[in-house]
């Protein structure tokens, strides 16, 4: 079932939703966008977006030319990755980033074709092209980057300032993906700053120093998988090794919640979720913690399953939904995501189906 449509006093419902007219960018340009922008806009950042290429080939041999079976572009980025899920189920969305160069201008004509509204501001160098490889004979994914695309602090003002703009159209704010080359470390810690003097609920999805920096910046949700909590304090390395251990076994799972629980005030200010691949994922807030076993569905690729789940999450929270109806949604669309052939996108139809197998339980 879909979440229940929040009602005034609710914690995310934002009083009198009106509409307003389609936004134009800080500078004055228009932005493409169809909708006409309500109080319900989930904003999403992206600062180092990139065209994904997967490439499928039916298996994969050192020093031999390949010819792929198959090939699926599409724009993508993790913050773009969840806005491109939003838009495909009919929810108001808004996808900021940066972009360079001939393919940053194939990234906005390319979310043009696809309907996603966005706001995309010029930086240097060029927008990354990233080669995702399937061997269908083993089910590895091998993905390639580059740091081709440069920004400066200059840049972080102007997300900043087109955040402030476009803020009174929406409720919350994905801040995800890695940060171009150039961009301060802490740029996370700014936005979130930011963000939450503007009223916006937001959740934080990235790794390396930007995580480390960025919970500086207090997310309201912090959504990381377990090599990214590990980074951030090898003692929860124990905790994945018993989980792997013991996957069926609860007291492992019960084990983590409660580290987590012991550094939610310093991680996020409402919930930390972990992925977990084909294990699921653990979300735990202060009312409790809550486990959902991930879908055994049929696997196109599995990057971009973790950036549906931000937007399943931030669906069902914007709703007034609790934890566990949040989790049912973020598993759902990280299933409907490895369906896709692609790294960025779902069939919206699959969606009620397997909102239904989803098994959420209360462990704490």
């Amino acid at each position: 079932m879909a979440p229940t449509t929040n009602a005034p006093g609710s914690p995310h419902c934002r009083l009198g939703g009106h509409q307003k007219a389609a936004p134009v960018g800080a500078g004055g340009e228009r932005v493409f966008s169809p909708y006409e922008c309500s109080r319900f806009m989930l904003i999403t950042i992206t600062p180092n977006p990139t065209i994904d290429r997967v490439y499928y080939l039916p298996s994969l041999i050192p020093n031999t030319v390949h010819r792929a079976v198959k090939e699926v572009a599409t724009p993508s980025g993790k913050g773009i990755d969840a806005s491109i899920i939003l838009h495909l189920l009919g929810k108001p969305t808004l996808a900021l980033g940066l972009t360079a160069g001939h393919t940053g201008q194939v990234l906005a004509s390319l979310m043009s074709e696809m309907g996603v509204p966005h706001d995309f501001i010029a930086a240097e160098g060029e927008t990354r092209t990233v080669p995702v490889i399937r061997d269908d004979a083993t089910g590895h994914e091998y993905t390639i980057t580059a740091p081709t695309l440069q920004a400066t602090t200059a840049h972080l003002a102007q997300l900043l300032a087109r955040l402030a703009h476009h803020a009174p159209s929406a409720w919350g704010l994905i801040c995800a993906g890695s940060l171009p080359a150039g961009m301060p470390a802490d740029s996370y810690a700014h936005i979130l700053r930011h963000a939450r003097e503007l009223g916006l609920i937001t959740l934080l999805d990235v790794g390396g120093q930007a995580l480390q920096l960025g919970i500086a910046g207090a997310p309201a949700y912090l959504k990381i998988n377990m090599a990214e909590l590990i980074a951030l304090d090898n003692a929860f390395a124990q905790h994945q090794l018993a989980i792997e251990q013991h996957p069926t076994n609860r007291t492992a799972l019960c084990a983590l919640a409660t580290a987590l629980a012991a550094q939610l005030h310093r991680l996020a200010s409402g919930a930390i979720i972990i992925s977990m691949g084909k294990r699921g994922a653990l979300a735990v807030a202060h009312a409790g913690a809550w486990y959902a076993p991930a879908l055994d569905v049929p696997i196109g690729v599995t990057a971009g399953a973790g950036d549906a789940m931000d937007a399943g999450i931030m669906l069902a929270r914007e709703q007034g939904a609790g934890w566990l109806e949040a989790m049912r949604w973020g598993t759902a669309l990280a299933a409907a995501a490895v369906m896709h052939p692609g790294t960025a996108g779902c069939d919206a139809t699959q969606v009620p189906h397997l909102l239904q197998q989803v098994q959420v339980e209360r462990i704490a």
